[in-house]
């Protein structure tokens, strides 16, 4: 244990001197606790007798922490601490104490660090790693990051220690405000964390608080599924979104087929899917409109998916609806490479309705109003002659 004596002023009648005199003394038990009871009323000072320290340890420097039932309260070089009073009737004052630790051979260098880098609100950026060790002193290093969203200057009284943060890398969660990072360093047994490395910022830029559509696509579940899945990703989302799809039959005049909400996934990327389940034949056109609490809509771009049906294709040339009504749909995957005749037959081989269609030139709607309903076959005749007749089956109603 410690031998722990109870000290009164000496001839000089100040405390803490060359002459004190020894009033009483102790020694710690196995936990470290000392007792001087039946106390006169007056002024005392305490000394854990330094010889009692072991060989590199050294007495911990008094008053650090704010706890004064925890912080050591002696001197590092004479082991005593300063002058109190006790006074009749008071309890057992217990905060009376003194730390050690083993002697410091601290660093002299805290060493580099890096990454800095531009991030957008709510991201999270890539670790802060070492570039460069700490150096000097003996021991095993220790570290400390530290951080301050109010100033680059460090000042270890207004910085925020991070927890648990004991690495010479530091890989910080999502981040709202520009922050500044150190990382503090000391070798075991030491009590300072004197070694600091360089500042490193993470900016956070005013970004547009919609993410960025990453990517988009559409295509038909399989060949003879009346079916398209619309399929996208979109960066971390910083705000509650909601996602409108919304198709077109000839990519430019859309409406809305239904509505997403949001995952809200600020740490990574968010994927999504809407099936459409009555696309129509031929080519069918999607976007995404974003909309956040606070913006304007954002828009996907438009893509574009083909939903076939071997019933009413030939040739890459759809018609829809079939059965028709009043009017016949007739689309091409691809523009025509040459003028071509539409022709419309009945059972018995008769022209019932035509018109011309010039190369390159979409193919318009034929009006079957004036027919009677029943079974027809649709022709399309190319000029030259030298390409085979498209022929497609089609029912009036």
């Amino acid at each position: 244990g410690f031998t722990v004596r109870l000290l009164t002023a000496g001839p000089d009648g100040i405390l803490c001197t060359f002459d004190d005199v020894i009033e009483a003394v102790d020694m710690t038990d196995a936990n470290g606790l000392y007792l001087f009871e039946c106390v006169d009323p007056g002024e005392y000072a305490i000394e854990f007798l330094s010889e009692d320290v072991p060989a590199d340890f050294t007495f911990s420097k008094p008053n650090q922490g704010g706890d004064d039932a925890l912080d050591s309260d002696a001197d590092t070089f004479s082991g005593k601490t300063g002058a109190f009073t006790v006074v009749e009737g008071q309890d057992d004052d217990l905060s009376i104490d003194a730390g050690i630790h083993l002697i410091c051979d601290n660093l002299t260098e805290g060493g580099t660090i890096r990454l800095e880098q531009d991030i957008c609100a709510g991201e999270t950026p890539n670790p802060l790693t070492n570039w460069t060790s700490p150096t000097g002193g003996n021991g095993e290093i220790e570290y400390l990051w530290m951080f301050s969203e109010a100033t680059p200057i460090f000042d270890p009284n207004t910085w925020t220690p991070i927890p648990d943060s004991n690495s010479p890398e530091y890989a910080p969660g999502p981040i709202n405000v520009t922050t500044y990072f150190i990382r503090c360093a000391r070798r075991s047994g030491c009590v300072d964390y004197q070694a600091e490395s360089n500042v490193v910022i993470i900016t956070v830029l005013n970004c547009i608080n919609t993410p960025n559509f990453l990517m988009i696509s559409a295509e038909n579940n399989t060949s003879n599924s009346a079916e398209i899945n619309v399929h996208w990703m979109v960066s971390p989302e910083n705000d509650l979104f909601n996602y409108f799809i919304e198709r077109s039959f000839d990519g430019t005049h859309f409406v809305e087929i239904g509505q997403i909400n949001g995952k809200g996934n600020i740490n990574g990327y968010n994927e999504y899917d809407f099936m459409d389940k009555a696309p129509k034949l031929g080519k069918n056109y999607y976007r995404v409109k974003q909309v956040g609490l606070n913006d304007d809509p954002v828009f996907s771009d438009v893509v574009e998916a083909i939903y076939r049906d071997n019933a009413a294709i030939s040739n890459d040339i759809f018609v829809y609806p079939n059965p028709a009504g009043e009017v016949l749909n007739i689309e091409s995957i691809e523009p025509i490479s040459e003028n071509a005749t539409v022709q419309l037959f009945n059972n018995v081989g008769q022209v019932v309705a035509q018109y011309q269609v010039a190369k390159d030139a979409p193919f318009r709607p034929m009006s079957l109003s004036n027919l009677s309903s029943g079974q027809y076959f649709l022709r399309i005749v190319y000029n030259s002659g030298d390409k085979e007749s498209t022929i497609i089956r089609v029912i009036k109603k």
